[in-house]
């Protein structure tokens, strides 16, 4: 998924958490890649084309994770919308 970090606009791209960490993603730019805290970035949402804090997103189940929590994305479908999260 496309995100970008308030703090400097920078693009780059993340799908999975840091599961050694609480609340972190790995992010991946151009040229490095790093673990940050989610609430320092904006996720671009598909569905709507707009960028939204990851707390609204997952709040309004626009992103949901694996039921194993290792990961997250937009839902394939209502049932994984409804339910939070994917099988």
């Amino acid at each position: 998924m496309k995100i970008l970090k308030i703090d400097t606009g920078e693009i780059g791209s993340s799908s999975k958490f840091n599961t050694s960490s609480f609340s972190e993603i790995i992010v991946y730019f151009d040229d490095w890649m790093d673990t940050d805290y989610m609430s320092n970035y904006y996720v671009f949402i598909e569905a709507t084309q707009k960028w939204m804090t990851f707390k609204e997103a997952f709040k309004q189940k626009y992103i949901i994770t694996d039921n194993h929590n290792t990961c997250f994305f937009e839902p394939k479908n209502e049932e994984d919308k409804e339910r939070g999260y994917t099988l």
